[in-house]
This record gives structure tokens, sequence and C-alpha cells, in this order.
């Protein structure tokens, strides 16, 4: 039975693990010298560590637990991949010192990653009740939107930053970079097609959700704030005239289509986007052959 220290310690490790979530991709200050990405990986930095302290406390408090298993458990094997290369990397490293605290641009050293996957640890070990679920896919969800709607602010020209490139041509909102921008969103979109979806169809919401939205109106508000965010999203992603992310969020349109049709247990939709998917790889190969039929089109 956990204790009243293990339950404020799991509290604290989802308020940390859920200002991460959204703090990231928020907060840039225009008074510092670099302003986007040493501050947000700072921030980061220091979240984790709040994270591991709780973490500490409630270990201590519940006492020594053995995970049988762990080894085989998904993800597991990957991410002690990437921190064994990670080590390896700054002990080969031509400037070591560089590499475990990372660049004066950016920042992004062996320190960073490991508050990275110490984030991910901690939700991997702690995320077990539905609702915790849904209180993460709400806040990633709800946090991507003014990054996307300060992008569509750039594109406009109403930019209240005075940047120095124009960010009207390629929208870099909150992350700094176009590219970032783009490939943060593309992450995020998939994940605000899904609550579109759950919310649209009775069959697929769970317990907590059908007695939010018992009334049509209900659903029927949950269902265009939803459209809106994603609408914001994807204008965001097509503003920053990245074609790398727009290839990433092909890819995972395919496999969240194919992921809602096991849903669903529609074989038909499997097929059709099993169909689809090779139509458009054929037209992307097509499109890439030097002196090909689609060269204009190019």
């Amino acid at each position: 039975m956990p204790t009243r220290l293990s339950r404020l310690a799991d509290g604290l490790m989802e308020a940390c693990w859920l200002a991460a979530l959204i703090v990231a991709p928020l907060y840039f200050n225009v008074y510092s010298s670099r302003i986007f990405e040493p501050d947000k990986s700072s921030l980061v930095r220091f979240l984790a560590c709040l994270l591991a302290g709780a973490w500490v406390v409630k270990a201590i408090d519940a006492g020594q637990q053995r995970s049988r298993g762990w080894l085989r458990r998904p993800l597991v094997a990957p991410v002690i991949g990437i921190i064994v290369v990670t080590l390896m990397s700054v002990a080969f490293s031509v400037v070591p010192r560089v590499s475990l605290a990372g660049s004066y641009q950016r920042l992004q050293g062996a320190y960073t990653t490991a508050a990275y996957l110490l984030v991910f640890a901690a939700i991997y070990a702690h995320l077990r009740r539905r609702e915790q679920v849904e209180r993460l896919v709400t806040a990633v969800i709800f946090a991507s939107l003014p990054v996307a709607l300060y992008g569509i602010l750039q594109k406009a020209g109403l930019d209240p930053v005075p940047w120095g490139g124009d960010t009207s041509k390629r929208v870099t909102g909150t992350l700094g970079n176009a590219i970032f921008i783009a490939a943060y969103l593309i992450m995020v979109a998939p994940l605000t097609l899904g609550r579109l979806s759950q919310t649209s169809n009775p069959k697929s919401q769970t317990a907590n959700l059908k007695s939010e939205i018992s009334n049509p109106q209900s659903a029927i508000l949950r269902a265009v704030l939803y459209g809106a965010v994603l609408a914001a999203q994807l204008a965001a992603i097509y503003f920053s005239s990245s074609r790398g992310p727009w290839l990433g969020l092909l890819a995972g349109l395919y496999f969240f289509s194919l992921l809602l049709a096991a849903h669903y247990r529609r074989r038909g939709w499997v097929i059709g986007v099993l169909g689809v998917s090779l139509v458009v790889g054929a037209f992307l190969i097509t499109l890439n052959i030097p002196n090909g039929p689609l060269e204009p089109l190019r």
C-alpha cells in the first residue's frame, strides 16, 4: 500500500514530466543571448533533476523492489543502446567537455540527453492509469496550439518580435527554426487526429470521455475544438516550407491509419491504406527521378 509520501512523490513526478512537455516547446527568452535551445534545455534539466529527487524519495520510502524481466519490455533495449552510444561518444570525443555539457549554441550534450532519458524513464515506469495517459495527451496537444498559432502570425506578418531573418517566408514559431517547428508538430498532429477520432466516434471513447460528452452539443464542441487545433498544426507545418517533415507526417499518418483500421477491425480500410501508400510511394519515387516524366512538377 503506497504511503502518503509515495503518493506525493508520484504527483511531483507527473507534474514534472507534464511541465517538461509544456514548457520545452513554448519557452523562449528574447533577452538571453541564445534565446531558444539552451534556455529550453536548462529548464528540462532542472525539471529532470527535480523528478529524479522525487523518484529517489519514493524508492527509499517504498523500499527496494525488484522488477523481473525489465530488459524484455518494449523500448528498454533501444534506450540502453542510446545510453551506451552516448557514453562512447563522450569517451572518444575530440572535445569531451563539450560532448558532455553541450555546445554554447545549443547545449545538446550528454547531460541534456540524460535529462531527456530520465523524463522518458519516469514516464515509462510510472504512467499506469488511463487518466494519466489522457492528461499527458491533452497537455501535449494544447501546448502545441500556441506554437502553431505563433507560426501562423509570423506567416501573416504580425510577429511582434523583430527577428534578424524574414519569418514570413519560413515560419519558426517558438522553436526558432523552420524544421524544428514542423518536426515538433508532425509528432503532435497524429495525437490530435486520434483525439478527434475518439471524440467523434462513441465506440472508441473511454469511460471518462463518455461521461464528459454525454450530450451531443458537448461532443460537437469538442470535435470542433480538436479539428481547429489540427487545422492550425497543419497550417503551421505547411508555412514552415520544410519537405522533410512532410515526409515524416506522411509516414506517421500511414501508421496511424493502419492502427485506426486495426482498432475498428476494418479489413477494407487496411487494404485501402496499403493501396494508397503504394500509389504515393510510386509517385514520390517517380518525382525524384532525374530527367524523369515528372521533371516539370519537380
